[in-house]
């Protein structure tokens, strides 16, 4: 033997809790064997906590008291050692797995429990449970959580946990069985291998149940095929019939044992990830033509140890580790034939995105991390980001002088990767978190949050961020861990360092911004009761502030400032403000204009506040143009009820004018006219397209701001497809083009950015849109850069409803996210130059 190695190598534990730990030997051939049960185990400080160290038995860490200790285990008098943080987190919740159970009489289920902690981690429950049932003749639950389904009927299943409880509702059929199929048939397999066997019972109501470790098992001649229950040996060459009987219904099927007269291993070479294990397999070739997989039955070795390490117990033989970088021969014996697999190792890194740090005077420090190498897709992930200040003041409570207050703490929204199925880029659940007193953390008491996001395959990176209120210079440990059984943390790789310097460096100017309106509360159950704000942030992710306060008292119920734009030469800002408004069309405001200095505040159009809304504001290139939207309730118009028109007014609020296109709407009353929406400026300033939202359907309008003609770009809607439109604003790209969110919600599958030439011709999809499961858009409000070269759009996460700001390629490359606090009720992202 050469090593021993304890997994999880750091456990987390809440006092109270245990925990199952393995010790892993690796032996001079680089095979690995399970030795937990015969390892003897030892902790540094009993009162913190202990492992139990029973021969024979499985040992279990038990978390006491508050603190720190070391779990040590030892075998052929080689050692390894283990950390166990025990914390004072207390259970808030306990719950079961599955959450609701059927079986037939005389089947059984195993039963999960897992509880969740003030401290946002989840453990899941063994021993530390209760179990009990409501009525032992229907269902029986034992110690450990198994249920025996007895007598048909109902039972109430309970889990205790100190004095939480949870429960799940067991079903016991009255069906019966009618026959028992034993798979798979007429089975073919190698001497020396193991098989297992399948007994599949199919009862009186049609259904089918897996009664494999339930039936009883037999062999017509143990001495060619034994049994230990299902699972089949293969002792001599010939056939038996093996049976499987249960509920007194019998099946069988005929296993025939042949030589094996070749051997392979598969993948015949794999790119693996340091300490990321991958399962290989060992395929024989039958003297019957058949092939069997004798994983299980085949020893496993490794000619370089340093690289990779291979698994010889039972329960994950063949399973290879990766240990250091290189190359390794994994090799597979079985029968006097060797197979051989390359393996080549090398070591999972994670780098720090552009931007690396911003450093700024409002003490805000953002980045992005990905990791390098690509990973299973079912693999759960989780970040730690623990923070270090390196000019501590000496009185903790109070900054030293020459640390300056610098910025009130951000919240932010913060989850763990790799909860949703097959989805490891994806964040879930989470708390929140702030690092107002990181400045006094220790590397070893870092703080964990999903504050960073693995890059997933749709190229999504996710920054964090945080304030701090100190300034200093920082050190941050970024760490990558997969998260193990119980929501143990095994660290994948080495630790990232990066420094930052906070608030005596101001961060490069940017030409451009992004300004966005959004709610910054979750209080609003719907958009109509939100208070939007105005917000800033660059387009690589700095500088996020808050551009406008709300008033006090609310001046409205909604639309405090729900659009913001800035004009072409950055001296005025118009945005769509509700001060006016007490309830009228929709709840919109009014558009008001000020300088940029928030000097000289002004309504820039006159309409009847208490008749009219109005909202979408757009300035033309040479900023002498505004272009938006009015709706009103009643009569702006002779005869007209509830109409919505664009209009084009003058950046100094005279000429207002209507756009009208012929046969659309400027007829005149009671002929049924469609309102003009969603209007940008061409680039050259002499075209207005704009979107003509119809009863059904939309089509898309070039209006001449020269001589007020309009022709028709192209019809969305098509026969059974009648609410196919654009979701906003269209958008030209440099080359002339138009880019536009195409959604047709008589398909909800069809939505994406589409473009096309302006004489209609070219229509091309440029890349899908993010939908949800019921359809629903969660990427929206995109909008192009000045350059025409990416967007800026919103993800909306479809459980929390927090909406990230994105910027990517147009085709949607290389999306990063600004690292937004959360966001509610998004109404524009405007890219101001």
């Amino acid at each position: 033997m050469k090593t021993l190695r304890i997994t999880p190598e750091r456990f987390s534990l809440a006092v109270g809790i245990g925990a199952d730990v393995t010790a892993t030997a690796t032996f001079s051939d680089g095979s690995t064997r399970d030795v937990t049960r015969e390892a003897s185990w030892s902790s540094t400080d009993a009162v913190i906590g202990t492992v139990s160290s029973e021969a024979g038995a499985a040992p279990q860490v038990r978390a006491l008291a508050k603190g720190q200790t070391t779990l040590r285990a030892t075998y052929s008098d080689v050692s390894a050692q283990a950390r166990l943080d025990v914390t004072d987190a207390t259970a808030v919740s306990l719950s079961i797995e599955p959450k609701e159970l059927a079986l037939a009489a005389g089947l059984s289920r195993q039963l999960a429990a897992t509880a969740s902690f003030s401290d946002g981690t989840s453990h899941g429950l063994t021993s530390d449970i209760i179990w009990s049932s409501s009525n032992e003749a229907i269902a029986v639950v034992s110690a450990s959580g198994l249920v025996h389904a007895g007598s048909p009927g109902e039972a109430t299943l309970k889990a205790r946990f100190g004095t939480l409880e949870a429960t799940v509702k067991a079903t016991v059929t009255s069906a019966v069985v009618t026959s028992v199929a034993v798979t798979p048939n007429d089975a073919s397999m190698a001497r020396g291998s193991t098989l297992m066997l399948t007994a599949l019972a199919t009862r009186s109501d049609g259904t089918t149940v897996d009664v494999s470790n339930e039936a009883t098992w037999s062999s017509s001649d143990g001495n060619i095929v034994s049994l230990n229950k299902r699972v089949a040996s293969g002792a001599a060459l010939g056939g038996a019939r093996v049976t499987a009987t249960f509920a007194s219904v019998s099946g069988d099927t005929e296993v025939t044992v042949s030589e094996a007269v070749a051997l392979a291993v598969s993948p015949a070479a794999s790119m693996l990830i340091e300490g990321h294990p991958s399962q290989l397999h060992a395929e024989a070739t039958l003297s019957n033509g058949r092939t069997q997989e004798v994983t299980a039955s085949a020893a496993w070795t490794s000619n370089t140890t340093d690289v990779a390490v291979v698994s010889m117990t039972a329960s994950t033989r063949g399973q290879v580790t990766p240990v250091g970088q290189g190359s390794a021969t994994i090799t597979a014996t079985f029968n006097g034939l060797r197979g051989t697999g390359q393996v080549s190792v090398s070591k999972l890194s994670i780098t720090s995105v552009v931007p690396t740090f911003q450093m700024m005077e409002d003490g805000v420090v953002s980045f992005t991390a990905r990791i390098t190498k690509a990973l299973p897709p079912s693999t759960r992930l989780r970040w730690r980001v623990s923070v270090i200040r390196h000019n501590p003041p000496a009185d903790l409570h109070l900054p030293p002088t020459d640390s300056p207050v610098v910025g009130q703490p951000v919240r932010y929204f913060s989850g763990a990767a790799g909860e949703v199925a097959d989805q490891p880029e994806t964040w879930t659940g989470g708390s929140e978190t702030d690092a107002s007193g990181a400045a006094y953390m220790s590397q070893e008491s870092g703080f964990e949050l999903g504050a960073t996001e693995l890059q997933g395959a749709d190229g999504h990176t996710y920054a964090f961020r945080t304030r701090f209120a100190i300034k200093g210079d920082y050190t941050f440990n970024v760490e990558l861990f997969e998260v193990g059984a119980g929501g143990a943390l095994a660290r994948i790789g080495d630790a990232t360092e990066l420094r930052a310097t906070v608030g005596t460096m101001r961060a490069t100017d940017a030409s451009e911004l992004l300004i966005f309106t959004a709610s910054p509360s979750a209080e609003a159950q719907t958009e109509e009761e939100s208070f939007p704000q105005a917000f800033a942030v660059r387009p690589d992710g700095s500088q996020f502030r808050q551009i406008t306060q709300a008033p006090t008292p609310f001046f409205s119920p909604r639309d405090v400032h729900s659009e913001v734009i800035r004009s072409p030469d950055r001296k005025s800002v118009v945005w769509v403000d509700g001060r006016d408004k007490f309830g009228g069309i929709y709840f919109q405001g009014l558009l008001y204009i000020a300088d940029a200095d928030g000097s000289r505040v002004r309504r820039l159009t006159q309409a009847d506040s208490s008749l009219c809304g109005e909202r979408m504001p757009e300035y033309s290139p040479d900023g002498q143009w505004i272009s938006f939207m009015r709706s009103c309730a009643r009569d702006p118009y002779p005869g007209r009820d509830g109409l919505e028109f664009t209009f084009i007014i003058r950046a100094d609020g005279t000429d207002e004018r209507r756009v009208l296109i012929s046969g659309i709407n400027d007829m005149p009353a009671p002929v049924p006219i469609w309102p003009l929406v969603f209007s940008s400026f061409s680039r050259d300033g002499k075209t207005l397209y704009t979107v003509q939202y119809a009863m059904k359907g939309a089509q898309l309008w070039a209006f001449s701001l020269e001589d007020g003609s309009a022709r028709s770009i192209i019809n969305f809607s098509v026969p059974g497809q009648e609410m196919a439109s654009i979701v906003r604003f269209p958008m030209e790209l440099p080359n002339g083009d138009l880019l536009y969110h195409y959604w047709n919600e008589d398909v909800w599958s069809d939505t994406w950015l589409e473009r096309i030439r302006p004489d209609g011709t070219g229509r091309e999809i440029v890349r899908p849109v993010m939908r949800g499961s019921r359809g629903e858009l969660l990427q929206s409000l995109f909008t192009l850069s000045p350059d025409g070269t990416k967007v800026a759009y919103t993800e909306r996460d479809p459980v929390t409803g927090i909406n990230t700001l994105m910027v990517s390629n147009i085709d949607g490359s290389e999306a990063v996210s600004m690292g937004n606090p959360p966001a509610y009720f998004v109404r524009r992202i405007f890219w101001a130059r």
